[in-house]
C-alpha cells in the first residue's frame, strides 16, 4: 500500500495545507518570528556541523534544512508527506530527501545530528515510542538528538 494511502485524517488536513509552502511565510496564522527563533535555538545547540550528516526527521517542507545551507555539513530530509517534500527539492535541491514514515524508518546512513522539530505531537500517540526508537537507531554513537514540541505555559496550580 502506498504512503499515501495510509494517511490518517490528521495527516491528510496536514498535507492539504502544504499547498503552500507554509513554514516559509512569517506571519502570525502560520508560524511567525517565533518559528524562525525556535530554529536557530537549535541550530546553535547542534553545533559544530563541519564534516557532520545531519538528518531533519519531519522536515516538512525543508525550512530548517535552508538554514543548514550555508554549513560545512550533509544534510537529510525525510517526511511522509509528498506535497512537502517537493516543496522542500524545490527550495534545496541539493539536500537529499525521502518520503517515509517515521513509524518506518529505514535510511542508508547513520547521523551525527538528529532533529526533530515539531513534529513528534503530529504522530499518533500509539506510534511515538517507534518513531523514538528509529530514530535512536540511525544515530550515530555519541550523535545528539534534539526534539521540541509545541508548548503552553501554563500557570502553577495547587
Amino acid at each position: 500500500m502506498k504512503l499515501e494511502q495510509k494517511l490518517n485524517l490528521k495527516q491528510r488536513i496536514q498535507e492539504h495545507q502544504y499547498e503552500k509552502p507554509y513554514h516559509w511565510f512569517v506571519n502570525p496564522y502560520y508560524h511567525g518570528l517565533f518559528y524562525l527563533e525556535l530554529l536557530k535555538i537549535i541550530k546553535d545547540l547542534i553545533k559544530p556541523l563541519e564534516s557532520k550528516i545531519v538528518l531533519d526527521a519531519g522536515c516538512g517542507d525543508g525550512r530548517f534544512i535552508s538554514m543548514l545551507r550555508k554549513e560545512k555539513c550533509r544534510v537529510v530530509g525525510v517526511d511522509y508527506s509528498k506535497k512537502a517534500i517537493s516543496w522542500a527539492k524545490l527550495f534545496d535541491p541539493f539536500a537529499e530527501f525521502y518520503i517515509q514514515d517515521l513509524a518506518e524508518l529505514k535510511l542508508p546512513y547513520k547521523f551525527d545530528r538528529i532533529v526533530c522539530i515539531d513534529t513528534l505531537e503530529h504522530i499518533e500517540k500509539k506510534k511515538i515510542n517507534k518513531v523514538l526508537k528509529n530514530l535512536k537507531t540511525h544515530l550515530r554513537h555519541k550523535g545528539l538528538l534534539v526534539v521540541s514540541v509545541p508548548s503552553v505555559n501554563l500557570p502553577i496550580s495547587k
